[in-house]
């Protein structure tokens, strides 16, 4: 199976804008009508995880499909077996670090947003059940939905798996159309096109939509496209989501940065020796790639600390204050080695152990 590095380099990135999101905006909410190009960009890293949802569709497809062109119960069950050793030990070890956090803020008599920290939001933690559209609020590790989002896509990928590995390229591409077409249409119909995602109950069409465009997206790339296209497409398309990102106020411009990250992530599976793709194989972007989980599951718990030490040491308050460019770097620098700190010690070792015994 051809290693995609260009792919593992991708994964950094999206790291690093979804940490942008959180970071830019200290102590508040980023708003859609932030002033300037950074800070557009910026108040769109959530986007990150939409980035990551295709690509995940991708990569699942590129190492499973023609695996389980067939369905099969025992393949399922190894698939979501696999599935569940990546993620779960690593997300349950960082709940536990939070749940350390409250009982310490608690006994310290720390203030802190003691709703965001409910039991229930717990239990839905614990069970990863907080990203699939229940009437329950995030909290703890909020970033973690996501996670409980893409449980969701896993568990659905073995019976789509068949259907999608036998799709030649031109009706992979037919079937991207039409998803994008009803995602479209949705925006318009519930939320008379003033945004293209829906509510939050239905965010399992966001997460499924994305992931199988991906895992379509895949298809495509599976049945050729000429490197020297791909060369100049995968650029181009890079930076046109750049562009889009940090200077487009249009309603359902994240319906269109969506189609350019399948774009994007196609071409540069293929490019090999542009710019940007000689940057995505680059050995730190390989490795930021290798620990972007753990780094996105810790990055909340990092910016907490932070903040509680900007409170706590005034200098360091005003130092994160005097502008979003300290704060930024804080937070990413210290998430890089946390989230190393954490795949050598706990989400490596637990995959080495558990798959040993799967194998």
């Amino acid at each position: 199976m051809q290693q995609l590095n260009t792919l593992t380099g991708i994964r950094g990135l999206t790291a690093l804008w979804v940490i942008l999101f959180h970071t830019y905006f200290p102590e508040s909410d980023p708003q859609p009508q932030a002033d300037g190009f950074i800070a557009t960009f910026a108040s769109r890293g959530w986007l990150g995880v939409d980035l990551f949802f295709v690509l995940s569709g991708f990569v699942i497809a590129h190492v499973y499909s023609e695996k389980m062109q067939a369905f099969s119960w025992s393949q399922t069950w190894d698939f979501y077996r696999r599935r569940f050793v990546r993620i779960y030990p690593t997300h349950i070890f960082v709940l536990g670090l939070f749940f350390a956090y409250f009982v310490g803020a608690t006994v310290l008599g720390v203030s802190f947003n003691r709703a965001h920290y409910g039991w229930d939001r717990l239990f839905a933690q614990l069970l990863m059940i907080n990203g699939i559209g229940l009437p329950i609020d995030n909290g703890w590790n909020y970033v973690s939905w996501s996670i409980s989002a893409e449980l969701a896509a896993y568990l659905l990928f073995p019976f789509l798996a068949p259907l999608i590995s036998r799709a030649p390229a031109r009706l992979a591409f037919a079937a991207i159309i039409v998803i994008f077409a009803l995602t479209f249409g949705l925006a318009i119909v519930v939320n008379d096109g003033h945004a293209y995602f829906l509510p939050w109950n239905a965010t399992l069409t966001r997460v499924v939509s994305e992931f199988s465009i991906g895992a379509l997206a895949q298809q495509i790339f599976r049945n050729g496209i000429p490197e020297s296209y791909a060369a100049i497409l995968a650029p181009a398309i890079f930076f046109l989501i750049i562009m889009v990102s940090g200077w487009s106020k249009a309603a359902l411009t994240d319906g269109y940065l969506v189609m350019l990250f399948a774009a994007f992530i196609a071409t540069i599976a293929t490019d090999k020796r542009s710019l940007i793709a000689e940057f995505l194989q680059s050995r730190p972007m390989l490795k930021l790639g290798e620990i972007s989980f753990s780094v996105y599951l810790i990055q909340n718990l990092v910016e907490i600390l932070v903040n509680f030490a900007g409170r706590r040491f005034s200098g360091f308050g005003s130092l994160l204050t005097a502008g979003p460019a300290v704060g930024v770097l804080t937070n990413t620098a210290l998430s890089i080695i946390a989230g190393s700190i954490l795949y050598h010690t706990i989400e490596r070792q637990t995959q080495r152990l558990l798959l040993a015994k799967i194998n």
